[in-house]
């Protein structure tokens, strides 16, 4: 399963010429993890209160094709990697069906403490259909 966010791109995310920022794209992903993690219950202030957060440790940005001004973009998420205590985001930003950047990010799953702890089963259980296994092949948006 693949989650959708929209985006539209204001003036304050573009530079003189009208173009997205480069550094906004993962801005506009991790909306989007939000979003995600929202629609499916989990608010992140939901997730300190119930002893656990997530910290990213890894991101990488391919852009392929500028963002501009006014555009509405769409930001699909889906899960590639789940371990014990951290998951691995493909996010893919279109504009229309035009890919304009792929964001990886590796986020861990920590204590109050910022120690590394294994993610909650109810969590895990409820994002069982965007992670993606041998089983639950997602195909590539």
């Amino acid at each position: 399963m693949i989650h959708h966010s929209g985006q539209r791109v204001y003036f304050s995310d573009t530079d003189a010429g009208g173009i997205v920022y480069h550094s906004n794209y993962i801005v506009f992903a991790e909306h989007a993890r939000s979003d995600m993690m929202r629609d499916l219950g989990y608010t992140s202030s939901a997730c300190m209160r119930a002893g656990f957060a997530f910290v990213i440790r890894h991101v990488s940005v391919d852009f392929l094709a500028p963002a501009r001004l006014d555009d509405d973009l769409d930001i699909r998420t889906r899960i590639v990697a789940c371990r014990n205590a951290s998951l691995t985001f493909e996010q893919t930003i279109f504009r229309g069906e035009e890919l304009l950047a792929r964001v990886m990010v590796k986020a861990a799953c920590v204590n109050k403490d910022f120690k590394p702890i294994r993610f909650p089963e109810a969590f895990r259980a409820r994002f069982a259909p965007y992670i993606e296994t041998p089983e639950n092949p997602i195909s590539a948006p």
